[in-house]
């Protein structure tokens, strides 16, 4: 076999494969076990016949009346144990609302009252969990803490996932005494989803949290090796005769602000100084008990916290979690993974909501005596969402959403036009989940279309109109231990020439690379279609063993990054992981996981992309502290991304590690330290990143954080740029140097549940060296060194004028030439919001947004220097207010 057709595997070959095949098998056929069912708890609601009047204590008339329930025992630590302070609760309606009083039995000087702010979980806890659908999948979520602060949240899929975006009116009143602390609730009907039965069955579970002994405690037991968690509730009876209520609620909004930045001298457009005004509408309407339509109409999002600051050295669009109120509400039922559920690739879904209103895509290319005003996003006119689940258990959910068209203003030495830089779009998305046989069969589908109106010439590099859609089913046996999955997906794109184009040679498909034969590369194509899938089998309940077998694949074409997001394709991957759990405390543990995965990766021309193993473990001590770690030992990878549309490459073997240790977070101070290395064979990568979080919170009212970070990244292999010459291509790559310093600080300030000040900042210093340019000469050499060769300094490179000059024949002429690629980043960002919601789902907001930047292009690390430059330069402040109010039925 000659060097340039070496095999990226080595070792790692298909009898390897195939070992990994026969473990999988033996674990199918080994440890068989049955979960035990405990007996289901019910408990009688009592009708009250006048509302019940909230003040944190049982001296009503309905509680009078009404039954206590106790009888907690442990989930954790100890599985079944009496519980070290008891709880009891009882349970009353009326027509309109549902009443709950939660007695938690403990030392008053021992109750931790954490103030925070909403849905930020601390200190003592109780909550109730009602499955009104009765569909043993779905639970509503009312927690409180001993301070009175809420949290609520939406349990779906058994327990699976959990959607803390959720936010309904409810109301509570905690007190505390001589026996210990209580939380009585009122939560209205048009809160909650169930049937029009005159007499119904709720499914119920209360929890307890006992916040310095780590421990809680359930009213209805539940085995810990056991799958699921809605379907164990116990039964809550004996609510009659009360009718689904309809939920409308309207919330005007209007916001000013102003802006100071620094002026640009001879900018029009940059004055150093704006003043903007608002008003939109929010809104939710009970289409049925079930059914609520969220809507939108010019909606303002100047309260929510700024991206952090990166340095993106890959090809591939950096992914932002989604910060929108209107956008992370309810978007569970929006969530279809493209392949993987969990882990690196499990951004990657069919919808990723930042694509509404993202940044105008056109990109001006303006001569040195032109400016522009370019809007920063595109302009949601109106979005609406439909969600809920019926009777008969199938879920839905549908979003329509329209952008606008976006223009740039451009002045050319006075003379003022319009260029389009964003068009027209529509984007509809609609999923659809049902259930059945209790939960252990799960099928469903969704279907996304994003269509541009991209009649311009201007535009036309954008495709027209792109539809993506998926099936995906679900099958448990044997009490849910065992189950297996299946989901499979297609795309399809259209557009100009142009356009397709575009998306043929990005880096989610490069099909322009050379040694690319079993995908045709076609510059006339108006069209691009694809298909992705994922099948999996595995254990996930009985005993302490866990098990899965994953195969899954994205054909070359497969691209969803319209409407959703992909990073790249032309895959198949099988992976096989076990796991071993330990949950009772035993020896200095208190809990314990051990994890370990093999995986394989091809492309669809049968290469042998790469192939790991991995090791993990976490753990909590029964000093409460914490401890995760974790080790990947890859092979040489077959890297057909790796040159960004050049022929493969053959990466050296890796081996990643990471450690983090957190000391007990009961404390009022205490750290979290982590460690993540990658180290490449031959020496060409060195990676470590580090850092340190301290938290300390000097009183129940007052949080304080800060986590300095570095990261440095020392690579041999570095793109840089790609050059077209008449004697070949040209993959240019350097060694390059990459150090960061950033630090992230909060401050939480909460002086009551519904009124709190929050502060973050993050100052980012980065700096980029690039030196040792070479040439890509035969990338799947066997001699890591007979890949690529360096070129000359002193005969065949040359800088000059910000460029760097190569002339590869020595003959004195320059052959190709590219730019410096050294820079500096320096960024600090900033936000200060006030918060007062001053009554339920009304709000004001105060806010401070700063911002500044100081860059050059020098890859020196200068951390005294770029720091006190950063700080001297004028910032980008923005001070803004806005008040909602919310009317209700």
């Amino acid at each position: 076999m000659t060097e340039s057709t070496s095999p990226a595997a080595g070792k790692f070959g298909p009898s390897f494969f195939r070992r990994s095949a026969l473990f999988f098998l033996a674990l199918i056929l080994f440890n068989i076990s049955y979960a035990q069912e405990s007996s289901v708890h019910s408990y009688p609601a009592s009708r009250s016949v006048n509302p019940v009047i909230l003040d944190g204590k049982d001296n009503d008339p309905a509680w009078a009346q009404a039954q206590w329930a106790d009888g907690f025992t442990q989930y954790e630590p100890y599985e079944g144990r009496q519980p070290t302070r008891q709880t009891a609760f009882k349970i009353a309606y009326d027509d309109n609302n549902f009443y709950a009083l939660v007695r938690c039995f403990d030392h008053p000087d021992s109750i931790q009252t954490r103030l925070t702010r909403k849905d930020d979980m601390d200190g003592d806890l109780a909550a109730l969990q009602i499955d009104s659908y009765f569909d043993h999948r779905t639970a509503f979520v009312f927690m409180v803490s001993a301070a009175g602060v809420k949290t609520d949240y939406i349990i779906s899929e058994d327990g699976q996932k959990e959607d803390y975006t959720w936010d309904p009116i409810w109301y509570v009143k905690t007190t505390i005494d001589a026996d210990g602390w209580m939380a009585e609730i009122r939560i209205p009907l048009s809160q909650l989803r169930f049937g029009s039965q005159s007499e119904q069955i709720w499914g119920l579970q209360v929890v307890r949290y006992l916040y310095r002994k780590q421990e809680l405690s359930l009213w209805q037991p539940v085995p810990r090796d056991a799958s699921g968690w809605v379907r164990r509730f116990g039964r809550l009876e004996g609510i009659n005769h009360i009718k689904p209520r309809r939920q409308i609620e309207i919330a005007p909004y209007v916001v000013a602000s102003a802006e100071t930045y620094p002026a640009e001298k001879d900018n029009p457009f940059s004055k150093g100084k704006d003043y903007r005004g608002k008003f939109g509408v929010d809104g939710k309407i009970g289409l049925t008990n079930n059914m609520i339509m969220d809507l939108t109409i010019n909606p303002d999002f100047g309260q929510v916290e700024a991206d952090p600051s990166e340095v993106n050295l890959t090809a591939y669009e950096t992914y932002f979690v989604e910060k929108r109120p209107f956008f992370i509400e309810g978007k569970n039922i929006f969530d279809f993974p493209v392949i993987a559920d969990e882990g690196s690739s499990s951004e990657e879904n069919l919808f990723y909501s930042r694509r509404i209103g993202r940044p105008p895509q056109r990109k001006l290319d303006l001569s040195s005596d032109m400016y522009a005003s370019v809007p920063d996003y595109t302009k949601i006119l109106g979005a609406a969402k439909i969600t809920g689940k019926t009777a008969n258990g199938l879920s839905l959910g549908i979003l329509e959403s329209v952008t606008s068209e976006e223009y740039a203003e451009v002045d050319s030495s006075g003379i003022r036009r319009k260029e389009p830089v964003e068009p027209l779009t529509n984007y509809f998305v609609a999923r659809l989940q049902k259930d059945s046989d209790r939960g252990n069969l799960i099928w469903g589908g969704m279907f996304t279309a994003v269509n541009r109106n991209t009649d311009h010439p201007a535009l036309s590099f954008l495709p027209s109109a792109a539809y993506s859609g998926g099936a995906d089913v679900t099958r448990y046996w044997k009490n849910k231990e065992y189950y297996v999955k299946g989901r499979i997906l297609f795309s399809h794109i259209k557009g100009s020439a142009d356009a397709m184009l575009g998306v043929q040679i990005s880096s989610t498909h490069y099909f322009q690379r050379p040694d690319m034969d079993y995908v045709r590369f076609d510059s006339a194509r108006t069209s691009l279609a694809g298909i992705a899938g994922r099948f999996e089998i595995g254990k996930e309940g009985g005993g302490h063993w866990r098990w899965s077998g994953t195969l899954t694949w994205k054909s070359p074409g497969f691209d969803v990054n319209d409407a959703g997001y992909v990073q790249l394709t032309d895959l198949i991957d099988e992976t096989i992981w076990v796991s071993y759990r330990i949950w009772e405390p035993f020896s200095f543990f208190r809990k314990l996981s051990l994890n370990a995965s093999q995986y394989s990766e091809f492309d669809f021309g049968g290469n042998n992309v790469v192939n790991g193993i991995n090791f993990n473990l976490s753990t909590q001590l029964k000093n409460y502290w914490n401890l995760y770690a974790g080790i990947t030992l890859q092979s040489p990878t077959r890297a057909n991304y790796f040159l960004r549309g050049g022929p493969a490459f053959l990466v050296p073997p890796s081996v990643n590690s990471w450690l983090q240790i957190a000391t007990d977070q009961r404390k009022k101070f205490y750290v979290t330290f982590q460690d993540v290395n990658r180290f490449g064979g031959n020496h060409w990568l060195r990676q470590y990143d580090m850092s340190m979080a301290f938290t300390f919170r000097p009183s129940d009212v007052i949080m304080v954080s800060a986590i300095p970070a570095y990261t440095s990244n020392q690579r041999e292999l570095q793109y840089v740029a790609h050059k077209i010459l008449a004697a070949g291509d040209r993959y240019v790559f350097s060694s390059v140097s990459q150090q960061i310093l950033r630090m992230s600080v909060r401050l939480n300030l909460s002086f009551t549940p519904n009124l709190s000040l929050q502060f973050w900042g993050q100052p980012f210093l980065a700096a980029v060296n690039y030196s040792r340019f070479k040439q890509i000469t035969n990338p799947l050499a066997k001699d890591y060194n007979n890949r690529f060769r360096l070129y000359d300094e002193h005969s065949e490179i040359s800088f000059s004028g910000g460029y760097y000059l190569v002339d590869e024949n020595r003959d004195g002429n320059t052959d190709f030439q590219f730019y410096n690629p050294d820079f500096n980043l320096n960024e600090f960002k900033s936000n200060l919001v006030f918060r007062w919601e001053y009554t339920p789902g009304s709000t004001l907001y105060l806010v401070w947004s700063h911002y500044r930047e100081y860059n050059t292009g020098s890859g020196k690390w200068d951390f005294r220097g770029n720091a006190g430059n950063l700080f001297s330069v004028m910032a980008h402040n923005v001070w803004l207010i806005k008040f909602s109010y919310r009317f209700r039925n």
